[in-house]
């Protein structure tokens, strides 16, 4: 029994670490996003995030129908849903350089406080976005969305939409994984829904990021989620390539895909572009660790375990580098200023926004669960947790993405030596760790074929060999709430189905951590919904389709100018036969794709340049209910 569990445990791993890409022949089929062209030209939706107790980071999209470079959009902040009450407006400037995304630090705010915003474009209005700055001073309540892993090929984002319609959190923190860089076909990819990526191949590119990113972005439950709360973001290792440290990654490879450091350079481009983060230096753009204080309640730090200081990870407990003191996971810089956020902290918690567990976990006695986590780093784990028992911290709670799964655990640096840790009262833990499952990531009863709620015995088993994990489980989709207040730190881990819309979901679990314990104990009872939320705004914008919103509708082109290739995306509303044409800016056609019936949802289609003179030329693409064109510019 005991080699069927460490096998199945091992083959656990490819939820997060070794994810293998599938055969798969492409067939052209719905992409499950139907393009709604009341958004124009704000298709992506608004979104917020970054949150202080005087400032907010506010975001949309615009999508350029015309051959103006730079954009002017207008944007407006009020404390009323009717905009009678304007707080703050202006204009913000974009161009293709910034791929026309507008993304601003709103200052001058008042702590606590929810505001809504939205942007104009000409004549058109966006959608209007909920936000709320973080309190300052005595604080007693506040509640927190916990995501991570959400990849567009595995299933319907439905947790998303279930925190949304929700209506009474304060923020969404999400631990990374936002998207995934993997082809159409390629890991998690469910035959049976066909929710295929766009690009249809890996990123690579920065044209490739931000495709997928925007592709992501058209999802009507991530666009709601975003409309309705700010987000805190860091990337993981998917945002980039699986497995990634600062020189590499397990899925990069130069020979085919060039320098490493270019990768790195254009995904961190379309994060900055694309996610509502701050950005005080676009010059280094790797650095996003930071800090957020949400009054006496709680400091939210977060950390990058993936880009900016990572060593290569090592293969093997029995290699030589495994144990080096000299072996890096934030690297020495994000290390120090961590330990300097933890030691000057005065909130009652102190919360870790943190991308791979912390937790020993070991298969077997000696054997770590998961060397692409802090079991792969031990010394920089030991010197980071020796810290914090060193200046006696309380209130220590690591919050965790990466491995699908959910996990409530105690931190402890040695938690078999029952002299230095007592599993039965929690005694020796410095902290404890809450660990979000993925919102539709592939889980570990996906991974082995198995039916959901069959891992029974393999969770008893890593109960059994781990005292200080208290709970996990390794089959369900979802999210947990974190609910905070002066007494007490309550995780609920809420999970539902991910193969079809549905907005069902169980309760599946609820831990705590009380105010001092340092440890967790179980709960048995979900807390209770923040009182006195603003308004909803609504989700669409209240218009009638006319006859020209059944027309084709192009969203992007990436990129633009472009040399050797350009990928044109758009979306329909209703299946059509369309007809594409390239023409000069004497109207002369100069190329044609076949004609082709499309059903409705979103696509992109890649012209080849190498055979075309530079210049500027107008792709139209035509159906029965009308034409939409774009401007696309061809270099030397």
């Amino acid at each position: 029994m005991k080699t069927v569990i460490l096998s199945c445990i091992l083959a656990m791993l490819s939820l997060a670490s070794f994810a293998q890409v599938q055969q798969y022949e492409r067939t052209q089929g719905v992409k499950d996003l139907v393009l709604n062209p009341l958004y124009k030209p704000f298709y992506h939706g608004v979104a917020s995030g970054d949150p202080l107790q005087d400032a907010v980071i506010i975001w949309t999209r615009i999508t350029p129908d015309s051959n103006e470079i730079v954009k002017d959009v207008d944007w407006e902040v009020a404390l009323d849903l009717d905009f009678n009450q304007t707080v703050q407006t202006g204009t913000y400037t974009t161009d293709i350089t910034k791929d026309y995304t507008v993304k601003l630090d709103v200052q001058g705010l008042n702590p606590g406080t929810y505001y809504y915003y939205r942007f104009i474009f000409d004549q058109d209005t966006s959608i209007v976005g909920r936000t709320k700055t973080a309190p300052v001073g005595q604080t007693n309540k506040m509640r927190l969305g916990v995501v991570s892993c959400i990849n567009f090929q595995a299933g319907y984002f439905n947790a998303l939409r279930r925190l949304a319609n929700r209506n009474d959190l304060d923020l969404i923190v999400t631990l990374g994984d936002y998207i995934y860089e993997y082809a159409e076909g390629g890991y998690g990819y469910d035959s049976t829904l066909g929710r295929g990526h766009e690009p249809d191949h890996e990123m690579v590119s920065l044209a490739d990021y931000r495709l997928r990113y925007s592709f992501y972005r058209l999802d009507p439950d991530m666009r709601r989620i975003h409309q309705l709360y700010p987000f805190i973001a860091v990337w993981d290792d998917h945002e980039s390539a699986n497995d990634s440290y600062k020189d590499g990654a397990e899925n990069h490879q130069p020979a085919t895909e060039g320098p490493w450091a270019i990768r790195k350079e254009n995904m961190s481009t379309a994060y900055h572009e694309w996610m509502p983060i701050r950005t005080p230096d676009m010059m280094n753009k790797e650095k996003i660790y930071r800090s957020f204080s949400f009054g006496n309640l709680f400091d939210l730090i977060m950390v990058d375990t993936r880009i900016i200081g990572r060593d290569e990870q090592v293969s093997s407990v029995t290699d030589t580098g495994y144990s080096s003191p000299n072996r890096s996971l934030l690297g020495n810089a994000q290390l120090l200023w961590l330990k300097n956020e933890l030691s000057n902290s005065t909130a009652t918690y102190k919360l870790l926004g943190n991308q791979v567990m912390l937790t020993q976990f070991n298969s077997v006695p000696g054997q770590p669960f998961n060397l692409d986590a802090w079991d792969g780093y031990p010394a920089e784990r030991e010197s980071l947790m020796n810290y914090i028992d060193s200046i006696q911290m309380n209130n220590f709670i690591v919050l965790t993405g990466d491995i699908h799964t959910s996990w409530a655990s105690d931190l402890t640096l040695n938690p078999s030596n029952i002299t230095e840790y007592n599993p039965a009262t929690g005694d020796g833990s410095i902290g404890v760790e809450f660990v979000t499952p993925s919102v539709t990531s592939d889980n570990f009863n996906e991974i082995t074929g198995q039916a959901p709620g069959s891992s029974e015995a393999i969770e008893q088993s890593v109960l059994a060999g781990n005292p200080q994990i208290k709970f996990v489980e390794l089959d369900d989709h979802g999210y947990f709430i974190l609910d905070i207040n002066q007494q007490r730190a309550q995780a609920e881990w809420y999970v539902g189905e991910i193969l079809q819309p549905d907005l069902n979901e169980t309760l599946l679990a609820i831990w705590k951590t009380d105010s001092g314990s340092n440890r967790v104990s179980e709960a048995t009872q979900p807390s209770l919904s923040n009182q006195n939320v603003a308004p909803a705004p609504d989700e669409a914008p209240a218009q009638n389709l006319s006859l020209e919103d059944y027309a084709p509708q192009i969203i992007a082109s990436y990129p633009n100018p472009f040399i050797d290739f350009v990928r044109v995306q758009f979306g329909l509303i209703q299946a059509s036969e369309l007809v594409i044409h390239l023409r000069d800016l004497q109207g002369r056609t100069v190329k044609t794709f076949p004609a082709k019936k499309y059903p409705a949802g979103v696509f992109s289609i890649t012209l080849e340049g190498n055979d075309l003179e530079p210049g500027t030329y107008i792709l139209n693409i035509h159906s029965d209910q009308g034409h939409s064109s774009i401007p696309l510019i061809k270099m030397h």
